[in-house]
């Protein structure tokens, strides 16, 4: 079957995991991402570049990516790009092993990364 231009745009095609934080006393949903909440994050990648030494900075480089992840049972993200610092004052521990979950959840993997930190 052929898909029409609205049964591409109707269709609910994000997916979440639930992941137990125990630290946190319960538990979390991660989504997938859009494609262009993926192209902003990898601009943030890119623009997070030092210019003087090409070096990555990766403060909140993590947290950045969560921000878009974490949503309700319905899939609505619960920060905006405004709130990633305070994501980011949370235990390292915590935001790695969400950052982890998110990464595979999303195929967003080091590689990925790694090409963006190249360009």
């Amino acid at each position: 079957m052929i898909l029409t231009k609205s049964q591409i745009v109707d269709v609910i095609d994000w997916r979440g995991t639930e992941v137990q934080v125990p630290e946190w006393g319960g538990s979390v949903m991660l989504r997938t991402v859009t494609a262009g909440e993926r192209e902003e994050y990898e601009t943030f990648v890119i623009k997070a570049k030092d210019p003087k030494t090409g070096l990555l900075n990766t403060a909140n480089l993590r947290a950045a990516f969560l921000a878009m992840c974490l949503c309700d049972a319905e899939g609505n993200r619960l920060f905006s790009h405004a709130e990633v610092a305070e994501i980011g004052k949370k235990s390292a521990a915590v935001i790695e092993r969400l950052f982890d979950v998110a990464q595979r959840h999303n195929k967003l993997l080091a590689d990925d990364i790694k090409e963006l930190e190249g360009n």
